[in-house]
C-alpha cells in the first residue's frame, strides 16, 4: 500500500479516524533534509576560512521547506467528513 495510514478512536465516539499520508512525501522530505545535512557538514569540514552563517541558514531554510511541503500535509477521514490539511489552510468536506 502506498499510504501511511493510522487508525485512532476519537474521544467523541464518532468512529475511527484515518490519517492518510503518502510515502513519497516522506521520501522526498527525507532527501531534502539529507541534502541540507550534506551542505552543513561539507561547510564545517571545508578548510577554507569563512563564515558558517550562510550555509547554516541555507540548510535551515531547506529543512523548513521540507517540513512545510512534505511533512505537514495530510488527509484525515473521520465520521464527520474529510479534512485536507496543508500549511496554508484546512479544508473540511462534510459527508452530508
Amino acid at each position: 500500500m502506498d499510504d501511511l495510514a493510522g487508525t485512532h478512536e476519537t474521544s467523541t465516539n464518532s468512529g475511527p479516524v484515518y490519517l492518510l499520508r503518502n510515502r513519497g512525501q516522506f521520501v522526498k522530505g527525507g532527501a531534502l533534509v539529507a541534502f541540507a545535512l550534506f551542505i552543513f557538514i561539507s561547510s564545517v569540514i571545508d578548510p577554507a576560512p569563512g563564515s558558517l552563517l550562510a550555509p547554516t541558514l541555507i540548510a535551515l531554510g531547506i529543512v523548513g521547506l521540507a517540513t512545510v511541503f512534505f511533512f505537514l500535509p495530510r488527509l484525515i477521514v473521520d465520521g464527520q467528513g474529510l479534512h485536507v490539511i496543508n500549511w496554508l489552510r484546512t479544508i473540511e468536506v462534510p459527508w452530508n
